[in-house]
């Protein structure tokens, strides 16, 4: 068992909870969100039911803490945009191999689209404080 901060008043509850969520949030796989200390999003293809190509922002939902900075790189051949509904921010053109960077400094959600491929979607979540890297998180005892 991991011991917990101990709290003495409502701040320090909020601390510890907050350190509670973001160590099991690191220890569970194959979550679609997990916290990032500094994350990259590759711009990837892969292939729908019929074999069609399908271009995918991966991850699509992205847990990050406040000041944290987010790259994308497109790994495929067509160009492509970051474009975000709630910033005004856009990549601009991201040609193949190319990459835009931005770095979070408002807590919040950011849901973004690619403008050359509308079908392309995906979000980041800032939350309001930074996160630690996660292989600085405690290892839970099984």
């Amino acid at each position: 068992m991991i011991p917990l901060p101990h709290a003495r008043h409502a701040g320090g509850r909020l601390i510890g909870l907050l350190w509670l969520a973001l160590l099991v949030a690191g220890s569970l796989p194959g979550r679609a969100a997990q916290p990032q200390a500094g994350a990259t999003v590759p711009i990837i293809t892969t292939t729908d039911e019929q074999g069609h190509p399908r271009f995918l922002f991966q991850p699509d939902d992205l847990l990050v803490g406040i000041d944290t900075t987010v790259t994308w790189i497109n790994q495929t051949i067509p160009p492509h945009t970051v474009t975000f509904e709630n910033l005004a921010v856009d990549s601009g053109v991201i040609t193949s191999g190319q990459s835009f960077s931005y770095t979070f400094t408002t807590p919040g959600e950011y849901r973004y689209t690619c403008s050359i491929h509308t079908d392309m979607r995906a979000r980041v979540r800032v939350l309001p404080v930074p996160l630690l890297p996660r292989a600085w998180l405690p290892q839970v005892v099984r």
